[in-house]
């Protein structure tokens, strides 16, 4: 859905490249498990990552509510405070963007 222009798709390859990887939550389809397998592997493979909690955009993907609940509600308070782990709420939340 997403294209990125890596065309690696093993993370531990893409890694060795990269020391950090951007992980985009809040996308209907979604679940508790897959957000929670998509930040332990990205911490496996990389020194740091950046989670991105989908805002409202110019794209035709939106972002799913419930998906966003079910990060704040069950991973974000088990990662908001680790060093590895950068998390985005808001577009703005780093001084950027609109």
């Amino acid at each position: 859905m997403l294209k990125k222009g890596i065309p690696e798709r093993k993370p531990a390859l893409i890694g060795r490249g990269f020391d950090e990887a951007n992980l985009l939550f809040g996308i209907r389809g979604q679940t508790l498990d897959s957000m929670t397998r998509d930040i332990s592997l990205g911490l496996a493979c990389f020194e740091r990552i950046c989670v991105n909690i989908m805002c409202p955009n110019t794209t035709q993907v939106e972002p799913d509510g419930n998906v966003i609940s079910v990060f704040m509600d069950k991973i974000y308070p088990k990662y908001k405070d680790d060093q590895r782990v950068d998390i985005l709420i808001q577009n703005t939340d780093f001084g950027v963007g609109d």
